[in-house]
């Protein structure tokens, strides 16, 4: 038979029978393991962040309101996200900060500007 790739892993799995044999009495009589109990905490591929249903979210919204009084704003104008932008200003050392809520917005303004001093 002519040696190519598919007898040649054939006949390296057959190469270590000799090897697995004498442990499979091992795994035969191994005692019954105890069931771990379910996880309480889910990984998430599809969402970033804690996964809170309605109450829960309202419970750490007033929770969060306790540590630190909530402050209403819009988007630009006053609030947590003034806050953060004069923090990173002093941070920086630049003039002004700006927030952009995700990479993709930030780095469309960045494009736009091409690097440009404004």
């Amino acid at each position: 038979m002519p040696q190519n790739r598919r007898s040649f892993l054939a006949k390296s799995g057959l190469a270590l029978l000799p090897a697995i044999l004498p442990a499979l009495p091992l795994t035969a009589t191994a005692e019954e393991r105890t069931p771990t109990p379910p996880y309480q905490k889910w990984v998430k591929f599809f969402f970033e962040g804690e996964w809170f249903n309605e109450l829960e979210f309202l419970d750490e919204l007033q929770l969060a309101h306790k540590k630190r009084p909530l402050k209403a704003d819009s988007y630009g104008s006053g609030g947590a996200v003034q806050e953060l932008e004069q923090a990173m200003t002093a941070v920086t050392g630049k003039e002004k900060a700006i927030f952009m809520p995700t990479g993709t917005m930030a780095n469309q303004l960045a494009i736009s500007t091409g690097g440009r001093k404004h």
